[in-house]
């Protein structure tokens, strides 16, 4: 049941994730080159983060 929940908060995470990304393509897209890479950068770092946490979650009761 655990396992569940957290594969539908990354599914939701990833949803987000997407959001975030079709938002910046529109608009910040038309600015400067250095805002895009790091608003992108930004997003994986916390889309790794996420991961990395739900990843031990899921591991966990295996242990």
């Amino acid at each position: 049941m655990q396992i569940k929940k957290d594969i539908k908060d990354v599914i939701i995470t990833v949803s987000i994730l997407a959001l975030v990304i079709y938002f910046v393509k529109i608009h910040i897209l038309p600015l400067r080159p250095t805002v895009i890479i790091f608003s992108t950068s930004f997003i994986l770092h916390l889309f790794v983060y996420i991961l990395k946490k739900t990843k031990k979650k899921i591991d966990f009761p295996k242990n």
